[in-house]
């Protein structure tokens, strides 16, 4: 009996690491966003981005 109660215990430990593991990544999916709007913007994109500004001011 002693055996299956570890065994279950293991069973419960390793499954709290997966939905840690599961939460870390989704973390690292909005850091890796925060970085790409950090990017300078292009001429482009700067002239896009001042035009949307003006016809949909906040």
């Amino acid at each position: 009996d002693s055996d299956k109660e570890t065994i279950s215990e293991n069973y419960e430990s390793s499954n709290d690491e997966e939905e840690i593991n599961t939460n870390d990544k989704i973390i690292d999916i909005d850091e890796e966003n925060e970085e790409l709007i950090d990017l300078p913007l292009s001429p482009l994109q700067e002239k896009l981005t001042k035009e949307l500004v003006l016809f949909n001011p906040i």
